[in-house]
């Protein structure tokens, strides 16, 4: 690639119109100075996907639904972060080689721990998907005790086996007091803001957090806070994941507070770019 170009990073998943990165990151770059562009790749087909970023030179690319663990075969190699968790989030492309990694977990990690001890605390994580994998590894790491649900009981199970945690059915959830709820499905997401895996009221839960972004304030997080909950906006594992990827990218850390706040003024303002 001519060194006078912009380097090329992007975003990869299906569908992405709910997607806050492009503009992020593209804001982010400019601000550190860089000369680079960040894309979307909405794709059907993550594997022809990858060989037309390999093609292209692409240097970065991130990783959202549904493909966090479908593209793990078709990657040269998995950094410990991905291996670990089963699921990627981050691509990076190391002269034609392409190497996956996982920023989920310790984005989350970083917005729970803000507001609450996790050792020895109940955590019941909603979803069996890349992010809820990610999430749950990193909370047992913590010393939560887990519990996980999921519309289908077999993926549920084998996170729960697999993370040493309990699958529970969501007959099984009414009445339960939790410390922490983590909703780690796309349920919720902008455009389909009316659906929810579950009425909150079911149980009692201290804390819960939204892994959705878009938008600002979930359906599941407004009645968890009529309520009386607690919670931790979905915005806030967006913007410490996606510090961790530009890190990845740059080798030097981006502008915090300059990212979180183009993350809330887009989605105050209902910005959903096209």
């Amino acid at each position: 690639m001519d060194e006078n170009q912009p380097k090329v990073f992007g975003i990869m998943g299906y569908p992405l119109a709910h997607s806050l990165s492009p503009l992020l990151h593209n804001r982010i770059y400019e601000a550190m100075g860089q000369k680079a562009v960040y894309k979307k790749f909405e794709t059907r087909n993550p594997k022809a996907c990858l060989d037309q970023i390999k093609a292209l030179g692409v240097k970065g690319l991130c990783v959202t639904i549904p493909y966090k663990e479908r593209v793990l075969s078709y990657l040269d190699t998995l950094h410990p972060s991905a291996l670990e968790i089963g699921a990627v989030n981050t691509i990076l492309n190391q002269e034609g080689r392409l190497v996956g990694y996982n920023t989920d977990g310790p984005g989350a990690l970083r917005a729970i721990k803000e507001v609450m001890d996790l050792k020895g605390s109940s955590c019941l994580v909603v979803g069996a998907g890349g992010a809820a994998r990610a999430i749950a590894i990193s909370l047992r790491k913590e010393g939560a005790r887990l519990y996980i649900t999921n519309r289908s009981p077999e993926n549920g199970l084998r996170l729960a086996r697999d993370v040493q945690g309990t699958y529970l059915g969501l007959e099984a959830l009414k009445g339960m007091e939790l410390d922490l709820v983590v909703q780690a499905t796309s349920l919720g997401m902008y455009p389909n803001m009316d659906a929810w895996p579950f009425d909150p009221e079911i149980l009692k839960a201290k804390m819960v957090m939204e892994v959705i972004y878009n938008p600002l304030e979930t359906k599941f997080l407004r009645r968890a806070k009529e309520l009386g909950a607690k919670v931790i906006l979905g915005y806030k594992m967006f913007v410490y994941q996606a510090m961790l990827q530009i890190r990845l990218f740059w080798g030097q850390d981006p502008p915090l507070e300059l990212m979180e706040g183009i993350t809330q003024e887009a989605l105050l303002h209902h910005e959903s770019p096209k």
